[in-house]
């Protein structure tokens, strides 16, 4: 989960769920908070200004090969 500020950044990111068990779950974790950091949004507008959205979530899936 996270919350998107005024300019379209992701803050506040936390784990809510995740479905992969082993070794490698801390290093999927940091891979996924990573990815949504860079993630640029439009941020949510009310009567013309920019306003904070909290609560929003993404998934991401990893696939190996």
């Amino acid at each position: 989960r996270y919350d998107i500020d005024t300019s379209g950044r992701a803050t506040n990111l936390s784990i809510h769920s995740n479905d992969h068990t082993g070794r490698y779950n801390d290093a999927f974790e940091k891979e996924a908070m990573k990815a949504i950091e860079k993630l640029r949004y439009k941020p949510k507008t009310v009567n013309g200004n920019a306003v904070i959205s909290t609560g929003e979530q993404k998934r991401i899936v990893f696939r190996t090969e």
